[in-house]
């Protein structure tokens, strides 16, 4: 291996050379190695070089006809993202390497740059190794009309400009792409063609002038950008010097050292926070033991993620659906092999069932223990092939990177799902740890212009037609386009369930949920000739009745299906809206909230103090069951808010439901109306919420009963034959005190017994900063 770092520099034009950044890079110690590719130098099919300088040119990156180069130029960006390989792309260059790694770049995008320009260096470069700590803005020489238009998934986004926003990014922690000119000076300037820069209005004399007077501020700015990448180069040459050396004695090659012995570089595990980070997952919520602590010690290595304790698995799993179902994008979980990811299977079912994304890092024994049969070894894949999800286990510290990053896009394949990557200690301590490329993920598919122009014929047709709308459907896009479908048709529009989240209030088109009770929900679909799926299931009941069917459609109807999970529900009602009801308006809900009641809390009045008082912008979890039926009435003209439901049936999801939302919207206040017995499953969310300091207030309905199974035993045609059944559904006899539960889990907590009380003490607790919990006395009703 030569004594130099080398660097592979790709010029696309003839005064497009690497300047004064080769010279930088150059005196930094390094040797730049340039391929003038535009005049038939041929390009390396295979880069070996330590790093990659893409620079500009007049061409767009897909350009292959102007410019027969290119798709070698392509092949060397891949290569150097795959193989962690640093790389700096200029211009041209910059815009090869977000359209490569999965951004957009259009020709003619937002207005013209030339000259020195004030660049904006944004407060996510504040931890960037290259472009940190330099001034909040630095001029820099432009020249384009072509731009940047989306970032890579999980780019960082580090510099703007008012004209052209995407001015610098990092791809994972090893490339980089700016649009302006670090290696040109003022004298390029004088360069351009004198008669073109007039046709389109410059004064070089003048663009000159100013570059010259801004020469103090970016000289030394782009000169340590330069210096910054210059010393990555050297440090990745010394690795790959190091890896090439023959093994110590008594050490096979690839053996991972035991972490007592480890030396230097980045561990597995370093490796995977992060390649986590880099495609934009931010928070992990953990319950870890052992085999994960590695894991745990990496977390102060990467300060860009943030570790969020559960006490309890089941907690974790909920937060991270919780987390995910506001943030719209995934968190990940950190669990203890194969016990751990079975204590959080129920709600990771809820999950399953809301199509979150979520990525579950399951920690396992290392590779050479495991045939021990140690206590805690189990099926791990067993347990998580349940989840009907993506699943992998990690064999090597160097694919780690890559497994992780492949988790992620996997997580957030249309229509969401749990990607769980099995972690191995010895892969999370070994040595050699490389950050994986962010990698693509699939999108929703669209409708197809026939089926839109079907259902729009059965609108038109004069039959009765219900609409059960699912998944993004009950977000405001969707209830907007289904309400001017059914204001222009007379369709029954209706949403499913028990929805992942629904957005509702005064201002949003309202829409009724399907009843939970099937006698229920079969009045509402009754006389129904047609009913078309919009993101949703065809409905069915919850459980098998004596006597009665599963399926709820009525007898005889037709079920069409417009969109299906994984596809563009919304473009599609869009569309359909278009066709059927061109010229209707979406219908909003107007602006009601129920007068405040007084007395003796009831099953009534509860949820219309709720509504009353409910503040804007809320976010609400409700897993109040049994209570809570008059709570979509109650709140219906409220301000607006969101709805997280308890999609799986699942209970103990409500309170870490709530716990991951309030994280992923902490200028959101969250109310959780939790039911009491489904509560205690997983009480110990209070403590997170207490160590977190998280705005959340939780309205503990207590009847001191599971009533849904009162209720239940009747509707399945058994009864409460004597004491022992009667036990078996009962909350009393000890009774349980939520305040003091709450206080020890460090979390304020109030009684009420009347709506007076409710009201005060709701109303304090939405204008406190931290969590707080109501023991709200409501008897049942069953």
């Amino acid at each position: 291996m030569p004594d130099k770092p080398r660097v592979l520099a790709v010029q696309h034009g003839p005064y497009g050379g690497p300047g004064r950044f080769g010279e930088w890079l150059s005196g930094a110690g390094l040797d730049v190695e340039t391929v003038t590719a535009f005049d038939g130098s041929p390009l390396p099919p295979r880069l070996e070089h330590d790093a990659l300088l893409v620079l500009g040119g007049g061409y767009m990156p897909d350009d292959d006809e102007k410019a027969p180069w290119l798709p070698a130029t392509r092949d060397l960006v891949v290569q150097a993202l795959a193989a962690s390989v640093p790389q700096f792309g200029i211009c041209l260059g910059g815009q090869m390497l977000a359209s490569v790694a999965g951004g957009k770049v259009r020709a003619d995008a937002g207005a013209p740059e030339h000259g020195s320009t004030p660049i904006t260096i944004r407060a996510e470069a504040a931890h960037d190794a290259l472009f940190h700590d330099l001034p909040g803005v630095v001029p820099a020489i432009e020249h384009h009309v072509d731009a940047i238009t989306a970032l890579p998934p999980g780019a960082a986004w580090l510099a703007e400009t008012g004209s052209c926003p995407y001015q610098a990014f990092r791809v994972a922690d090893h490339a980089w792409g700016v649009q302006f000119h670090p290696e040109v000076g003022p004298e390029r300037i004088m360069r351009w063609d004198a008669a073109r820069s007039r046709v389109q209005g410059l004064d070089r004399d003048e663009l000159y002038a100013r570059a010259v007077a801004d020469e103090p501020i970016s000289t030394p700015a782009w000169r340590q950008v330069a210096g910054r990448f210059a010393a990555l180069v050297r440090e990745r040459h010394s690795v790959r010097r190091s890896v090439r050396a023959p093994a110590p004695a008594g050490r096979k090659n690839g053996q991972a050292l035991p972490p007592h012995r480890r030396t230097t570089g980045m561990n597995g595990a370093q490796s995977l926070i992060r390649t986590l980070v880099d495609a934009g997952v931010e928070v992990c919520f953990a319950n870890p033991g052992t085999s994960e602590m590695h894991f745990v010690s990496a977390l102060d290595t990467v300060p860009q993620m943030r570790g969020v304790l559960g006490l309890f698995e089941g907690v974790v799993t909920g937060a991270a659906d919780g987390y995910a179902r506001i943030a719209g994008k995934p968190a990940a979980t950190l669990l203890h092999l194969g016990p751990g990811l079975g204590n959080g299977l129920a709600n990771l079912h809820n999950a399953r069932r809301a199509r979150t994304p979520m990525v579950n890092i399951v920690g396992d024994h290392a590779g050479y223990h495991k045939k021990h049969d140690a206590p805690l070894e189990s099926d791990i894949e067993a347990v998580a092939g349940s989840l009907n999800g993506w699943m992998r286990r990690c064999a090597t510290v160097a694919e780690l990177g890559a497994d992780a990053a492949a988790a992620v896009a996997a997580a957030q394949d249309a229509p969401g799902r749990i990607a769980t990557l099995i972690l191995p200690a010895d892969v999370s301590w070994g040595d050699g740890g490389r950050p994986g490329t962010a990698v693509r993920s699939t999108g929703p598919r669209p409708v197809s212009r026939q089926t839109i122009e079907r259902v729009a014929e059965l609108l038109r047709g004069g039959e009765q037609v219900a609409l059960l709308a699912g998944g993004p459907a009950c977000h405001e896009a969707g209830l907007r386009a289904i309400s001017r479908i059914s204001a222009a048709t007379g369709a029954r529009a209706l949403a499913e369930t028990f929805p992942a989240r629904i957005e509702r209030g005064a201002g949003i088109p309202p829409i009724d949920r399907l009843a939970y009770l099937s006698e229920q929900a079969t009045g509402q679909l009754a006389g129904c000739r047609h009913l078309i799926l919009a993101g949703a299931p065809a409905p069915v009941s919850f459980f098998a009745y004596p006597g009665e069917p599963s399926e709820l459609a009525p007898a005889g109807s037709e079920v069409h299906t417009l969109a299906v999970p994984g596809e563009d529900v919304i473009a599609a009602l869009r569309d359909l809206a278009d066709l059927v009801a061109p010229d209707q308006a979406p219908v909003p809900q107007p602006p009601h909230r129920p007068v405040l009641p007084s007395g003796p809390l009831t099953v009534f009045n509860w949820a219309d103090v709720i509504g009353a008082l409910l503040p804007e912008n809320a976010i609400i979890s409700d897993e109040s069951n049994t209570s809570g039926f008059m709570l979509p009435t109650a709140t219906a003209g409220a301000p607006r808010h969101d709805v997280l439901t308890l999609t799986g049936g699942a209970i103990g999801q409500g309170m870490p439901v709530a716990t991951g939302a309030a994280i992923a919207a902490p200028q959101r206040p969250v109310v959780s109306l939790q039911a009491d017995g489904s509560a205690l499953y997983t009480i110990s969310a209070l403590w997170t919420q207490a160590r977190e300091n998280l705005d959340v207030t939780t309205v503990l309905l207590n009847n001191r009963a599971y009533a849904i199974l009162r209720h239940e035993l009747r509707r399945v045609g058994a009864e409460v034959s004597g004491p022992k059944a009667g036990r078996l559904l009962d909350l009393s006899a000890p009774d349980l005190d939520f305040v003091q539960i709450a206080e020890g889990l460090g979390v304020p907590a109030t009684r009420a017994t009347t709506a007076e009380e409710l009201a005060g003490q709701f109303s304090r607790a939405i204008a406190e900063p931290g969590p707080h919990l109501i023991d709200a006395h409501v008897p049942s009703v069953f």
